[in-house]
């Protein structure tokens, strides 16, 4: 079969000039029509797009629509991302969506979404950089799902990573970038049918500044447990962590002696490691995986916190889930400021959740994206905690029915100025 026009729309410049429209996606910002072929109008629902209008042209084989988002300059290291939330259905959706990064000359300079472009199966992974000949791996999706796409630019290299997980590293182009383009293409042949697109926080931002090459407080890749160190400090209907050592780091695969009967409706497990006090600049990190049970019966959390001296939480990231039935989410604070948008992760995926203060303002991280930000933090660490927990959900009869999952620990780190 002859797919190249899905190559060639995701990554070129199109012969159709945009049109003069506003607000034609209800995301915020100012959103205007892109370059578009054989259409002319996206049919919404609310955010999610369900279809094209179709303008009659010979010899195109799809329509595809573009919504551009034209912004300030974006020069040199930077981290973009989107999520987005697809229905196709059955394997009768034929096209593609992509999250686009474009330069003055209507370029697109990188990219990152799913196609499909076979009959009889599933769609795919997509992303591209321009330039570069090199393609992600076959990695089929779901025919219904979540993706988290991520754009980074570092000193020219771009990574594209999706769902937490790097997909495609190459050298790139250096060109300030002057528009987010979300296009939404559709095949025309006979009994195919399009999809139900929704994305939702699309951004872009200076790359945050990079980790520390040494943490000079501590610097620690458990093994077989957290080392002597740390210390348990909050220990709800459990009494431990069920380790595994993997090749992919320290799995804790569930809690020792859970008591799921209990009126808390949860177990937790809390350590904490005593740090000097670190009134400048900090950076703390921890870098973790996770692997979900597929039925979404996972309901819990795991997460980083730095704590003052009147052991409150200066601030954390990480994941929660506290939905039987949904995905697990990114989770961040600062004080009693919270991550508020929905951010679903995959159930299978990792990224380093970071915080970080520079000059009194606190910053954190989940991957390349800011959740969160705020001025005059002045409160001094005096300690890292780090919390893994699992809800309970239980039935009439008072079964519990959650699941723990597996949460992969890399490296917990710590470094002050």
């Amino acid at each position: 079969m002859d797919f190249k026009w899905l190559a060639v729309c995701a990554l070129g410049v199109s012969s159709v000039l945009p049109l003069a429209a506003e607000g034609v996606l209800p995301l915020p910002g100012k959103w205007v029509q892109g370059p578009c072929s054989a259409t002319s109008k996206l049919e919404l629902d609310g955010n999610k797009v369900t279809g094209m209008n179709v303008i009659p042209r010979q010899n195109l084989k799809f329509t595809r629509y573009s919504a551009d988002k034209v912004i300030a300059p974006v020069t040199g290291d930077f981290a973009a991302a989107a999520q987005l939330k697809y229905e196709c259905k059955d394997k009768l959706f034929l096209g593609a969506v992509y999250f686009q990064l474009v330069d003055s000359a209507n370029k697109v300079i990188a990219y990152a979404g799913m196609v499909d472009g076979w009959e009889k199966v599933s769609g795919r992974i997509a992303a591209g950089i321009s330039g570069s000949k090199a393609s992600p791996k076959r990695q089929d999706l779901p025919y219904n799902g979540v993706l988290s796409l991520e754009i980074i630019r570092q000193k020219g290299k771009y990574t594209v990573s999706v769902n937490g997980s790097p997909v495609i590293s190459a050298d790139g182009s250096t060109a300030p970038v002057r528009r987010i383009r979300l296009v939404y293409q559709a095949d025309k042949r006979p009994g195919a049918h399009f999809g139900t697109f929704e994305f939702a926080d699309v951004d872009i931002k200076p790359l945050a500044a990079d980790a520390p090459a040494r943490f000079s407080v501590f610097d620690e890749a458990p093994k077989g447990g957290f080392s002597g160190a740390w210390t348990a400090v909050r220990e709800l209907n459990t009494n431990g962590l069920i380790v595994e050592d993997t090749p992919q780091g320290m799995t804790i695969a569930g809690f020792k002696n859970i008591n799921d009967k209990a009126p808390n409706k949860s177990a937790q497990f809390m350590l904490r490691r005593n740090v000097p006090a670190a009134a400048g600049d900090f950076t703390a990190l921890l870098d973790m995986a996770w692997d979900l049970p597929a039925d979404r019966r996972f309901m819990g959390m795991a997460n980083i916190q730095l704590v003052n001296s009147k052991n409150q939480v200066i601030a954390s990231s990480g994941i929660t889930d506290g939905w039987i039935g949904g995905a697990a989410r990114l989770s961040g604070g600062i004080g009693k400021e919270y991550f508020k948008a929905r951010a679903d992760v995959a159930d299978a995926g990792g990224m380093v959740f970071r915080i970080e203060r520079r000059n009194g303002t606190v910053n954190v991280y989940a991957g390349a994206r800011q959740l969160l930000s705020k001025n005059d933090i002045k409160d001094s660490v005096v300690s890292v905690r780090v919390l893994f927990g699992q809800n309970f959900y239980r039935d009439a009869d008072g079964n519990n029915l959650s699941k723990p999952g597996r949460i992969i620990v890399k490296r917990v780190a710590f470094d002050a100025k």
